[in-house]
């Protein structure tokens, strides 16, 4: 990577100078007051960003370690299970579900569709708010409404920054992560689960792991603490940024997201790329992904020009790249950025380049007359 590139990576994202500084503060009694004042605050922060009163609780891990607290402690052996997956993680999230009941159905489409199943009786439904592999937000409100009776368990690890409300889409339980939109360092999750999701996991008669637990995190919530030693510096991060948000306003923060996507979607177009939605897919407000063959050579040249973007996963890599538009990215740094990509796109002999946008007045021009859809 050239020094000094601009990562437009799905996560970790680049951390503004005042959340780097909140993550070199100096470490505290994990068990003292200050520190379970600024963890009650963080855990409330959340709430209020991810539409919840109930109690959220911080993991020390990965997003994926969230998205396994759900599974272990709200799929039982004989749960019925229907696993709703159009990309790389949902299919992850299927296979976790699979490890605590044999009985899961999978419902896959393919990478940049809209979901595709069949509401049958189900337990547990899984399901990916914003699949971030292929750049496709999914709507839950349909879902909750196609099994009315079953647990919703949702993947929203790359949710915020789109519409997103467990109460009021009817979620049951919820995992998110630090280094998405929220925009602090990796290293720390959450997850929040509905009254009756929360009893069911009290409930729990098998082996949940040792770790992920939600009876040992509940009764550690009671104290304003973590069951196991907190990654005190991501904590202290995270807790700036939920500020930081909601002094911003929800309503604003989800707006800003949805301008900077729709600028980056109408940026690519007019490059002759094609974007990976397709069929009647929502396009995410986080995670814009492009489908051409010269996706790798695209981004080569993208990071010579001092861009960073994602390459496609899986099935996908070597198909798509993609640019995310998370966290505090400006809309001039997003004109730049498509100015490279259409310089890059032009180098590489493939669709219409526009002119780059470049800095200053001229790429910021750019950016609102796409923004005001003129």
């Amino acid at each position: 990577m050239n020094r000094g590139a601009k990562m437009l990576i799905p996560g970790p994202v680049e951390l503004s100078e005042k959340t780097r500084a909140e993550a070199g503060r100096q470490m505290v009694p994990h068990r003292g007051a200050e520190f379970k004042q600024v963890l009650a605050g963080l855990g409330k922060g959340i709430g209020e960003i991810i539409g919840t009163a109930e109690k959220v609780h911080a993991i020390t891990g990965s997003g994926t370690a969230a998205v396994e607290f759900l599974a272990a402690n709200l799929i039982r052996p004989g749960d019925r299970v229907a696993c709703l997956a159009n990309g790389k993680f949902g299919k992850r999230f299927a296979e976790i579900a699979s490890i605590y009941s044999e009985n899961t159905l999978v419902f896959a489409a393919e990478g940049g569709n809209p979901l595709e199943y069949e509401p049958i009786e189900a337990d547990v439904v899984t399901v990916v708010h914003n699949e971030t592999s292929t750049g496709v937000l999914n709507g839950l409100k349909k879902v909750r409404a196609d099994f009315p009776h079953a647990l919703l368990i949702v993947d929203a690890v790359s949710g915020i920054g789109n519409p997103l409300s467990m109460e009021g889409m009817g979620i049951d339980g919820m995992a998110i992560a630090s280094q998405k939109a929220l925009a602090a360092p990796p290293g720390l999750a959450f997850a929040s689960l509905s009254g009756r999701a929360a009893r069911k996991a009290m409930e729990n008669p098998g082996k949940p792991p040792y770790y992920l637990d939600y009876r040992r995190y509940a009764k550690a919530a009671e104290k304003n603490e973590t069951p196991f030693t907190p990654v005190e510096s991501v904590v202290f991060a995270a807790a700036s940024r939920v500020k930081e948000i909601l002094g911003e306003g929800m309503p604003r923060f989800v707006e800003r997201h949805a301008a900077n996507a729709d600028f980056v979607r109408q940026s690519v177009k007019k490059t002759g790329l094609s974007l990976l939605a397709k069929n009647g897919a929502i396009p995410s407000n986080v995670v814009t992904a492009v489908e051409t063959p010269a996706a790798e050579e695209i981004r080569a040249k993208a990071r010579e020009r001092g861009f960073v973007f994602a390459g496609g996963q899986d099935e996908l890599k070597g198909k798509i790249f993609r640019v995310a538009h998370m966290g505090e990215t400006t809309r001039e740094e997003l004109a730049q950025a498509m100015g490279a990509l259409g310089q890059s796109v032009e180098a590489a002999g493939r669709g219409n380049a526009p002119e780059p946008q470049g800095n200053g007045a001229a790429g910021i021009a750019a950016a609102e007359h796409c923004r005001s859809g003129e």
